[in-house]
């Protein structure tokens, strides 16, 4: 039997050899299998069974098996789990290029074991229809995950932060911060996911800062008198294109208040290149 993605060939057992080689690659040690069959026995009939003692692993290629008679051969084989992921990615965050690539490697594991099964079903007959159940539920795992990645990925490469940090006692009118749009942006209604954090509390009056898109108030940014907890009021998603301008102006006088800073979490859309 040619040996294809996954498995060697049908190897005899010699009296003397106990180590055997293999070059297929793999995810983890148990994806490893060692399949036995008597050599005499009718293969098209008689399904192969899974070496019940321990294997040893001389490196990463090379094993060690004990128990085995020379009216056996063995066949080295690679199993990679179907039944579930072996990575999730969960919550948003950095993703790590090895886990990254262990998914990835999960499904063309997978679907290189298929193609093998396939192109060698004269000796797996007693496998071939649990092993196609598995394929089948494995690439519908992998379809979510791939969404899963997708939206992360999404949602960490497009977020970007425009952030003000004010050391002094702001006038009322000035602003504080302006930012030239270089690429479509959008602020998300109730300004999702923005902070601001201050080092004491407005005294005797709310500090409060309009948020405009090109000169025009499309929400406010609220220190409460006495609180360094801010309240952001943005009614709905506001759109910036290329070219708009989005600013921070402050509207009240309070000659108390200084050493805050404010961060807006907008997102991007439109061309994302």
């Amino acid at each position: 039997m040619t040996n294809f993605l996954a498995r060697t060939d049908w190897i005899p057992i010699v009296s003397g050899v106990s180590s055997w080689s293999f070059a297929f690659p793999y995810l983890d040690n148990e994806h490893v299998y060692v399949y036995v069959r008597n050599a005499a026995d009718d293969h098209d009939a008689v399904a192969p069974t899974v070496y019940s003692g321990t294997i040893t692993f001389l490196d990463a290629n090379l094993i060690s098996l004990v128990g085995l008679t020379t009216a056996q051969e063995i066949q080295i084989r690679r199993i990679t789990p179907s039944d579930d992921l072996l990575t999730r990615f969960d919550t948003p965050g950095p993703i790590n290029k090895l886990e990254l690539n262990d998914a990835l490697l999960q499904l063309l594991y997978v679907l290189q074991e298929a193609f093998d099964l396939a192109l060698s079903v004269q000796d797996d007959l007693a496998l071939l229809s649990s092993i196609v159940a598995e394929i089948l539920a494995a690439l519908d795992e992998i379809r979510d995950a791939l969404t899963e990645i997708r939206d992360i990925a999404s949602a960490i490469a497009y977020q970007y932060d425009i952030g003000a940090s004010v050391p002094y006692p702001p006038n009322a009118d000035d602003t504080i911060l302006t930012q030239a749009i270089v690429r479509p942006i959008t602020l998300p209604a109730d300004a999702t996911g923005s902070t601001a954090v201050a080092s004491a509390a407005p005294s005797g009056a709310d500090a409060v800062f309009s948020i405009q898109k090109n000169g025009v108030e499309v929400g406010t940014v609220t220190f409460p008198d006495g609180s360094t907890t801010p309240a952001f009021v943005v009614a709905s998603a506001v759109d910036f294109a290329a070219g708009d301008r989005l600013s921070l102006v402050c509207t009240t006088t309070d000659n108390v208040f200084e050493n805050f800073g404010i961060t807006l979490r907008c997102a991007r859309n439109g061309d994302l290149s």
